[in-house]
């Protein structure tokens, strides 16, 4: 099962393994005003769904996006990114604008804000992979300040957060393999880092 985000709606694919068709999932956003728009979707299972999007907007599915509950997220900030924790169906992070940093323990039904990193940064957490329940790494930039580009690692479940790595050009997009091997997006001519341990 694969899903993708997008503005109004989030899809789902088929059960075909070559994603070849996808159908539309509405998402209930009752009161809200404006039509979101959705950033980013997480699942581990294919049954068990997050998505997130503009004004700390925060949805779950527990039935392959079937129907859609709000969660809590703490924040009216856009939510850029969010991931599950492999093989977790109720433990993910999520990250977006103006340093919003937070984990969730049930499924994405409510979100515990965490300390966030260098406030050079804060503005811009714009990717987040989650491994274990333990180990999670998140990309930002910074418009300001050199390096522009940072991955931090958090190896207790993001409690605190340390600097991986840095490169000269902005990050958009990270994903993780492995703890010992990643892929990083940026603003450069190139658009791609690779992150290997050691």
């Amino acid at each position: 099962m694969g899903f993708t985000t997008g503005a109004n709606h989030v899809w789902r694919a088929s059960s075909s393994t070559l994603f070849r068709t996808w159908t539309s999932l509405t998402v209930p956003a009752d009161g809200i005003l404006e039509t979101p728009l959705w950033f980013d979707v997480s699942t581990s299972d294919g049954v068990n769904v997050i998505i997130v999007g503009t004004n700390g907007l925060t949805f779950y599915s527990t039935s392959s996006g079937d129907s859609w509950v709000a969660g809590s997220s703490g924040t009216n900030n856009s939510i850029y990114c969010v991931s599950h924790a492999n093989a977790s169906s109720v433990f993910a992070m999520a990250a977006g604008a103006n340093g919003y940093l937070a984990r969730t323990l049930n499924g994405g039904s409510t979100w515990t804000v965490m300390t966030a990193f260098s406030t050079d940064y804060t503005s811009y957490f714009r990717s987040i992979a989650v491994l274990t329940t333990s180990e999670a790494y998140v990309a930002a930039y910074s418009t300001a300040v050199s390096p522009k580009g940072v991955v931090y690692r958090s190896s207790n479940g993001g409690t605190s957060w340390i600097l991986m790595a840095s490169v000269d050009y902005e990050l958009y997009s990270l994903a993780m393999y492995s703890s010992d091997y990643g892929v990083a997006g940026s603003t450069d001519g190139i658009g791609i880092y690779t992150l290997v341990s050691g």
